[in-house]
């Protein structure tokens, strides 16, 4: 399998006013909104230390690619997700983003995928789409 994403070469969403905007959040005890810092602060030294030795929970979804999934404001024609078959056989929704372009025509139905998420803790569980209070952030995509 390819690695076709990995979210510290992702300029759009790690880089320096997206991390700041993402420390903010974190450490404004005011508001709800946020990671709860408990692996430390999103892309410091630390949150890296801790996502390298394995201390932050991941998810790993790993399967056949059925189809991808377009949002209303995917404008470009680029897929936001797929929906994955599972090795047990049953299915779910993944969000994904690929780092070139062109491979978003891998992502074609019969294709094996594997999509690790790095599950970190919200301040305010209650703003999760999760029931489990997490937010799934996209680490690596491999087709």
């Amino acid at each position: 399998m390819k690695l076709v994403y990995r979210l510290d070469k992702d300029r759009e969403i790690y880089n320096d006013a997206a991390i700041r905007r993402s420390h903010a959040l974190s450490t404004n005890t005011l508001s709800p909104l946020g990671i709860d810092p408990i692996y430390g602060l999103y892309a410091s030294s630390e949150w890296w230390a801790n996502v390298n030795s394995g201390r932050i929970p991941i998810r790993v979804t790993e399967g056949t690619i059925e189809r991808p999934v377009y949002e209303a404001d995917d404008l470009d024609g680029v897929p936001s997700g797929v929906l994955v078959r599972l090795d047990d056989n049953t299915n779910c929704d993944r969000s994904i983003k690929l780092l070139d372009r062109d491979n978003y025509e891998l992502l074609r139905r019969g294709r094996r995928i594997k999509i690790i998420e790095l599950l970190e803790k919200l301040k305010s569980p209650s703003m999760s789409i999760d029931e489990d209070g997490m937010l799934a952030r996209l680490f690596e995509v491999y087709l």
